[in-house]
């Protein structure tokens, strides 16, 4: 992530997270490559190499914390926390004594989760095809839980008419538009999960006529400088389980297996140790 730089359009606008500088993509990407191996430059996953013990990374893209805070809960903040959050805080706009429905359960959807449960939604339904996953999401603030199957008349059941949020953090394409024909008319939902570039999108256009409104977001909306340290605050005052993402750590000659965990979606967060 990357602060804005507070000039183009979209920043003047206050729209920070849509900053289009065009210096800024080459700033996180860090210019040209301050590694170096046998004489070879070497360029760092997005910019930051997150399984190095150390990173060169431009000013910009630091946000300071204080230093009693356990790095290995912090290191979660910048991608699925802050898009979780920042989906339903900032994009959503959830006000209290919502419904929201959050379609994928993974260590994105969690956060969004949690997110609700910050803004005051009353009943947060959560739905994934896992069972496992759904038990984690009732200790982080899910009222009901749904194994998915047919998720529209599945919420339908627990909420006369549909949600008035639904957050899809799958990005598999599909459940979007069940995820969107779960909201009742005059509901909102947002696009959190990346589903494959170029990939068409079919929905029920009948449903629009009824002033749904369908929404992207990138990284919750979010402007780091703002949003990390009031994460942090949440963390420090208990407001926001970050321990309860974290199912395993593990040290850097393990990093395979944690891939591994990964993609069998056994886990929510797999912290790398040092």
């Amino acid at each position: 992530m990357n602060g804005p730089c507070g000039r183009c359009r979209s920043c003047t606008a206050g729209r920070f997270h849509l900053c289009s500088d065009p210096g800024r993509l080459p700033t996180i990407m860090g210019g040209l490559p301050r590694i170096a191996l046998s004489g070879e430059q070497v360029r760092r996953f997005i910019g930051i190499g997150s399984f190095a013990e150390y990173a060169v990374v431009p000013e910009p893209m630091c946000v300071k914390i204080a230093k009693s805070l356990p790095f290995d809960a912090m290191c979660l903040l910048a991608c699925g926390v802050i898009t979780g959050v920042g989906a339903v805080l900032n994009v959503a706009q959830v006000p209290p004594g919502a419904a929201v429905l959050v379609v994928g359960c993974g260590g994105v959807g969690l956060n969004v989760i949690q997110g609700a449960v910050l803004a005051g939604a009353t009943t947060i339904i959560a739905a994934d095809v896992a069972d496992q996953k759904l038990k984690q999401a009732e200790r982080l603030g899910a009222t009901h839980t749904l194994l998915a199957t047919d998720l529209p008349h599945q919420v339908a059941d627990l909420v006369k008419g549909g949600v008035d949020y639904a957050f899809d953090a799958t990005g598999a394409p599909g459940v979007l538009a069940q995820a969107f024909a779960s909201t009742q008319p005059g509901g909102t939902t947002v696009m959190v999960g990346s589903p494959p570039a170029g990939h068409p999108m079919t929905l029920d256009t009948g449903l629009l006529f009824a002033s749904r409104r369908l929404m992207g977001t990138q990284g919750g909306d979010s402007s780091p400088g703002r949003d990390l340290p009031m994460l942090a605050a949440q963390y420090v005052r208990g407001r926001l389980d970050l321990d309860a993402l974290i199912t395993e750590r593990l040290p850097l000659d393990q990093l395979n297996e944690a891939v591994h965990h990964v993609r069998q979606g056994t886990v929510a967060r797999t912290v790398i140790t040092f």
